[in-house]
């Protein structure tokens, strides 16, 4: 990106679709752990993982908006 920046071939509406994108992957992955969370939640109850998942899913997030 910062290339074609750099020679002016870079489209407004690029930026737009590579943020949808980003965005879209990104609540996919989020929802992809909660319905993980939500099928494994007997197996995995001795090992207390709800501070686990949403340190992860903090991760994500965080990882997103830096």
């Amino acid at each position: 990106m910062i290339a074609l920046q750099l020679i002016d071939v870079y489209p407004d509406w690029l930026s737009w679709t590579f943020a949808i994108i980003l965005n879209v992957s990104v609540s996919l992955a989020l929802y992809s752990l909660v319905i993980f969370y939500h099928v494994f939640e007997k197996e995995l109850k001795p090992h207390s993982p709800l501070a686990k998942f949403l340190c992860i899913k903090g991760i994500v997030f965080f990882c997103f908006w830096q």
